[in-house]
């Protein structure tokens, strides 16, 4: 049998022993599940990576890219399922990178990050025997996204478009005709911020070229209340069309309480802006996470799955099973939800955030319960934990719920000096998660079950938390 043979399509397809190139469509039997929700397979004794594959599949996949050793490649046809699959609702599934799971039912899904949970701890500490508990649900399975960022780019035709990133690709994006994720009234502003956007002929932002005005919308919404914030992001303050948008969108769509328009001049694809001025309604909104009102800016920072998040703070409760004598310290602690659901149950709570306007956020909502036995400090946790440590701080239970990148050397070091008797591990990586848990395992710290949970549902992503006693 020849490497490559001609195949239908005109593409060519690499037999298992062959020189496999991007372009080709190789057969692939999916044995296995990366850290990032792939499938993983072989091909010419390489790696492969198969998007929108899980186990047991035997599928053709299309390699796109070669990258160190490993083949990185898309399923174009399925010939057994390991798993059953189902129509996915969204029109733009295969187009989009979001929802790249939403052919299987929630509970394969949440079969599938269980195991990559597994795995991650697995190969941090092979020698441990670590429970991973079943995951946790966490609200609906459509339409849970208080968040959405919009980038606005360019069809064929050159008309306007609001959507969503291609998947892998951070200059091209395409057209969101209903994006099932996200709550209705979301929907609606962004079809219509996109028509405001056509009719004034504005000028997309391009991301090559660092021309054009439109780069984001941004839209959040208030679970509790229905309210909606949208944030216009453009690369410059000359734009068209402003006073229409500012009189008619919260006209017609009533819900949006706050309309803010912001400037974002730097190169890079961010939402995050210079300036942002006030064009109609409230400078914020305010959502509820159980009993905590929260307000609700620009910049604030809040799980993007309000019932999801009132879940998962559930669960840190449980973990951490404070008995009201313990003082708490909650690391990298946002606007303070963590530590504001755990105040009724803790003697004292201390929590710290890099952030400033995330710490005046978290002291209003503590001033606002009448939480005085809780306090937010502004600072870097590389530098002031070891401070810290070096002055004999000292508290009995220790939330960390760190960036994707887990805890800095420093911290961790930190940390272990100050040897709290429990820590509650609070992740959205697993990779760094296990990493930094087997540290302080080697530090004198016991391992509890891990327990996932589930706020983002159609995605690779998972939420876990980890006990961890001395």
């Amino acid at each position: 049998m020849s490497n490559t043979t001609a195949h239908d399509s005109g593409i060519a397809v690499s037999a298992p022993n062959g020189a496999v190139r991007p372009g080709m469509i190789v057969p692939a039997i999916i044995d296995g599940i990366a850290l990032d929700g792939r499938g993983v397979a072989s091909a010419s004794g390489r790696q492969l990576l198969v998007r929108g594959a899980l186990p047991g599949d035997e599928v053709d996949a299309r390699v796109f890219r070669r990258r160190g050793g490993r083949l990185e490649a898309t399923c174009v046809s399925v010939r057994r399922e390991g798993f059953p699959r189902r129509e996915p609702r969204c029109a733009h599934t295969g187009q989009c990178g979001g929802c790249t799971w939403q052919q299987w039912e929630p509970g394969i899904q949440h079969e599938m990050k269980r195991r990559m949970v597994r795995e991650a701890l697995t190969r941090a500490m092979p020698d441990a025997a670590i429970e991973v508990l079943p995951v946790v649900a966490a609200g609906p399975e459509f339409g849970y996204r208080n968040k959405m960022e919009f980038t606005f780019g360019k069809d064929e035709t050159g008309a306007v478009t609001l959507g969503l990133h291609r998947v892998g690709r951070f200059d091209a994006t395409f057209d969101v005709k209903h994006c099932w994720i996200a709550p209705e009234a979301m929907n609606a502003v962004r079809a219509w911020v996109c028509e405001w956007a056509r009719r004034h002929a504005l000028v997309p932002y391009d991301p090559r070229r660092f021309v054009g005005a439109l780069r984001h919308l941004v839209l959040r919404e208030a679970a509790a209340t229905g309210d909606v914030m949208a944030n216009l992001v453009c690369a410059t303050g000359e734009v068209a069309g402003l006073d229409e948008l500012s009189e008619g969108l919260p006209a017609e769509l009533p819900q949006v309480k706050s309309l803010l328009f912001s400037v974002n001049t730097r190169r890079g694809d961010t939402a995050h802006a210079e300036t942002t001025v006030v064009l109609s309604g409230r400078p914020a909104i305010s959502e509820r996470i159980g009993a905590m009102e929260v307000t609700v800016s620009p910049i604030s920072f809040l799980q993007t799955n309000s019932a999801g998040a009132e879940r998962l703070y559930s669960v840190v409760s449980d973990v951490a099973a404070l008995s009201g004598e313990e003082r708490v310290l909650d690391m990298y602690c946002g606007i303070g939800l963590i530590g504001i659901s755990l105040a009724p149950r803790a003697r004292e709570v201390v929590g710290l955030e890099q952030v400033p306007s995330a710490v005046q956020d978290a002291n209003g909502m503590r001033e606002r319960l009448g939480y005085t036995h809780v306090q937010f400090r502004q600072g870097d946790a590389e530098v002031v934990l070891p401070a810290w440590a070096d002055r004999g701080e000292r508290f009995d239970v220790v939330i960390v719920d760190p960036p994707r990148a887990g805890l800095h050397p420093k911290v961790l070091a930190a940390l272990v000096r100050m040897s709290p008797r429990v820590i509650v591990y609070v992740s959205c990586n697993p990779v760094t998660l296990a990493a930094n848990v087997a540290d302080l395992s080697s530090s004198g710290y016991r391992i509890g079950a891990a327990h996932p949970v589930d706020l983002f549902p159609h995605t690779p992503h998972i939420e876990t938390v980890v006990r961890l006693e001395k």
